[in-house]
């Protein structure tokens, strides 16, 4: 099965390589598209034959990576973060799972773990990491965004308990809380009964205290 693999960055030029070679073997195609790098993340991009493409930044992860999806032209895509990666055994694993996919199968949740900004408390969840594109899934929500499955196709995807780990580090929370807060102040305004927005809100702030930032 052809895999893209696609993520969004800016800026990773310290992740990207790690990132990229822990996913080799699993994709055949990569696809970055890229919100306004100013270091050489796009170089390290076209060292590993990815195609790329530029996004105007406009505050909202799911333009984004909705963006990339369309950009993918295999049957199948995974989606992760510059600062994701697989470990080895994980990954073949994994391989052997795909090799075995049932034909009816429409996509994959694996375990993602997230942890406040001190690394003492969190949750565990499962996302859709690889599924089909002929379905036309769709990103919801200008951050923390999910991917948007209809309750009927649920049923036809995989649950496997083999985790992508996420290497966010206590200081890289620091520098992005004050601006998820500022996207979500900003969606709220435009629709202040999304429940989703109002919880993210809620741990946004928390995590702000937690770390002691202020506005200046």
């Amino acid at each position: 099965m052809e895999i893209t693999l696609c993520l969004i960055v800016r800026d990773e030029e310290k992740r990207l390589p790690t990132c990229l070679q822990s996913f080799k073997n699993i994709y055949s195609r990569l696809v970055i598209v890229d919100t306004g790098s100013t270091d050489s993340t796009k170089t390290i991009a076209e060292e590993w034959g990815a195609d790329i493409y530029d996004f105007t930044w406009c505050d909202d992860f799911s333009a984004a990576r909705n963006f990339a999806l369309q950009q993918v032209k295999t049957e199948w895509v995974m989606v992760v973060d510059a600062d994701d990666v697989i470990q080895a055994e994980t990954k073949k694993k994994l391989l052997y799972e795909l090799e075995k996919l049932s034909k009816d199968a429409r996509g994959i949740f694996m375990p993602y773990s997230y942890s406040n900004v001190n690394n003492m408390s969190g949750f565990t969840t499962y996302l859709p990491r690889i599924w089909k594109t002929e379905f036309g899934y769709q990103y919801m929500l200008p951050i923390h965004e999910y991917l948007d499955i209809p309750k009927t196709d649920i049923p036809h995807f995989v649950r496997l308990p083999l985790a992508v780990v996420h290497q966010k580090k206590p200081s890289d929370y620091s520098k992005s809380v004050l601006r998820n807060l500022g996207i979500l102040e900003k969606a709220i305004k435009k629709d202040p009964l999304q429940s989703r927005l109002l919880f993210y809100l809620g741990r946004e702030n928390k995590d702000r205290k937690s770390t002691r930032l202020n506005s200046s």
